[in-house]
């Protein structure tokens, strides 16, 4: 497999070809989602380092995906992609999966923070409350632009008004998370 991933790094650093990247990056995907620490790495220096930006976002989603459990190795990497707007979707995913629960402060400041557009806000309050175990999607269509000021009348009742141990509570009548008391 060695031999496998260093013939796509050749390519996948080498060419300009979006075709060629994208096949790279899938092959690297499918090797990372099977636990290759190898190709996470590979990964991870493309979204850094890639030639193709659009390509580095591919990466970016593909690497989030790959991340099963908190590891500070990539927490770092994506807390970069926060900044950059076209890989902010991803790295929001791959934050608060490579951090844990560290994540959620900044995320919650990202969910409040107006300047940003409204598909990334939205995906930070979703990404929050699904690994803060907060069920408040349920039948809802999973892209997380739905998030509108009558989402409220989807979610249990109690869910709305019910403030977790850690603080964190979501404001759906204004599509907003707030924490402490």
């Amino acid at each position: 497999m060695t031999k496998n991933l260093a013939a796509l790094e050749s390519v996948l650093f080498a060419t300009r070809d979006g075709v060629k990247a994208c096949d790279a990056i899938n092959q690297l995907s499918k090797h990372a989602q099977e636990g290759s620490g190898q190709a996470r790495q590979l990964l991870a220096r493309y979204i850094s380092d890639g030639p193709i930006d659009h390509m580095r976002e591919h990466a970016c989603s593909c690497l989030a995906h790959a991340i099963m459990q908190p590891q500070a190795e990539f927490a770092a990497l994506f807390l970069n992609g926060l900044a950059v707007p076209d890989l902010r979707y991803w790295s929001i995913l791959g934050y608060v999966k490579s951090a844990g629960k560290s994540a959620f402060e900044r995320l919650v400041k990202m969910a409040d923070d107006k300047r940003l557009p409204i598909e990334d806000r939205a995906h930070a309050v979703k990404c929050l409350a699904t690994f803060s175990k907060q069920p408040f999607d349920r039948h809802l269509p999973a892209g997380p632009g739905h998030c509108t000021r009558n989402l409220g009348r989807h979610i249990e009742p109690n869910l709305l008004a019910k403030r977790r141990e850690d603080g964190v509570r979501f404001d759906w009548e204004k599509c907003a998370v707030h924490t402490g008391n």
